[in-house]
């Protein structure tokens, strides 16, 4: 013969527990106290169920609650970091990355360009001949390719280096083979 259990209003639970009221419908909201009929519980289920729960939390053990509480943290942290960033720019302290990448290629542009300027200014500036002009502009060159081909990786210098070696050696000799065959044609 089963006897049915009495139920508890969750006032009663409550004092035993010496939580409030709200604190009693979130554990059975969150099933760790059972609940039988809207606002009534069993005694001894939810004795059990708050005894089981609190042992888990002592053990250290995951429990439905401590995930809710490490998601709110998380929310938390993540408006408490927008407002941060939010503050920084009404400071002047950040700058919309689509303005830094448009100075920046500004910046690139005119370095290119002075760099490409470079040989025909220094030809007139120190009466150089046409091949250290070309000397001068292979140099250039070489340094605007390499660096619009780098990349940011750990130890990439050496390959520049031995990339920029190389490719310099191969256009002095060109520029000292087409100097030679023009100076060996008759004018």
């Amino acid at each position: 013969m089963n006897q049915k259990m009495p139920l508890y209003p969750a006032s009663t639970i409550a004092k035993l527990f010496n939580l409030s009221e709200r604190r009693i419908r979130q554990l059975a909201k969150e099933g760790i106290i059972p609940k039988t009929e809207r606002g009534k519980y069993e005694l001894v289920g939810a004795v059990q169920g708050y005894v089981a729960y609190l042992q888990d939390r002592a053990l250290g053990q995951e429990v439905k609650t401590t995930d809710i509480q490490a998601q709110r943290l998380r929310l938390i942290k993540a408006q408490a970091d927008d407002k941060e960033l939010e503050l920084q720019a009404k400071r002047g302290e950040l700058l919309p990355a689509n303005e830094v990448k448009a100075v920046w290629s500004r910046l690139v542009i005119a370095t290119k360009t002075g760099f490409l300027a470079l040989p025909d200014r220094l030809k007139q500036m120190l009466t150089l001949s046409d091949k250290e002009r070309d000397v001068i502009d292979v140099e250039v060159r070489v340094i605007l390719t390499n660096l619009s081909a780098y990349e940011d990786k750990p130890d990439n210098d050496n390959v520049h280096d031995n990339l920029q070696n190389k490719t310099t050696q191969s256009k002095v000799a060109e520029i000292e083979t087409k100097t030679e065959i023009e100076n060996t044609q008759p004018s």
